[in-house]
């Protein structure tokens, strides 16, 4: 899917958040409703968008998760890597791998759309 046809960034228009072209939704909002549990026929319904400007949201934020890992807050990270390494030196074995978070959220997303 081409989501540029469907999606904007103007500065202008929500502080530059990502929208959907012509609207004041922005694409967090909407896949907030998705990870909330919304049908596709829910947001078509209430926030007068097709299924294609939805689907643009879903293709647009997998775009910009597959530009750059996905980051665990500086605490979080500091507390796994001194975990790690403590494991590491009582068994000379590798610690677990790093969160996915990516992953799970093109799984729900793909499930939802039947990508």
């Amino acid at each position: 899917m081409n989501w540029h046809e469907y999606i904007a960034a103007d500065p202008a228009v929500l502080v530059g958040k990502p929208v959907i072209r012509g609207t004041r939704l922005a694409v967090e909002f909407i896949l907030g409703l998705i990870a909330q549990g919304w049908k596709e026929e829910e947001i078509t319904r209430n926030y007068r968008v097709t299924a294609e400007q939805i689907r643009a949201c879903a293709a647009y934020a997998q775009e910009r998760l597959n530009e750059e890992p996905a980051k665990l807050p500086a605490a979080a990270n500091s507390a796994l890597m001194r975990q790690r390494n403590s494991r590491a030196k009582a068994s000379n074995a590798p610690g677990p791998p790093l969160i996915n978070m990516d992953a799970a959220v093109k799984a729900k997303v793909g499930k939802l759309f039947k990508l």
